[in-house]
């Protein structure tokens, strides 16, 4: 058994069954070789700030009915101009 209380590599390849504590972060060996790889660049420090902001959006069938009541008349614009161009033989 060995501690890394204070972080540090695992030795060896393959799986390695580890116990971790809350809030810890385990990350990739690849990710591990980048910032060994680039960690010296331009004589100082590399600092990494990890972000997870995840982006959302989705819509229920009134929120559908929403925006369609709230945008009525340019979606009937958009649908009469592609009929149009559609009816001219253009695409």
């Amino acid at each position: 058994m060995m501690a890394f209380e204070t972080g540090g590599e695992i030795p060896g390849s393959g799986p390695v069954p580890i116990i971790a504590h809350g809030g810890e972060t385990v990350v990739t060996k690849q990710l591990t070789d980048q910032v060994k790889n680039s960690g010296g660049r331009n004589g100082g420090d590399m600092h990494l700030h990890a972000t997870f902001s995840p982006h959302v959006q989705a819509m229920d069938a009134e929120g559908v009915d929403r925006v369609l009541a709230q945008h009525q008349d340019k979606f009937f614009r958009m649908a009469q101009s592609h009929m149009r161009k559609m009816n001219k033989g253009g695409r």
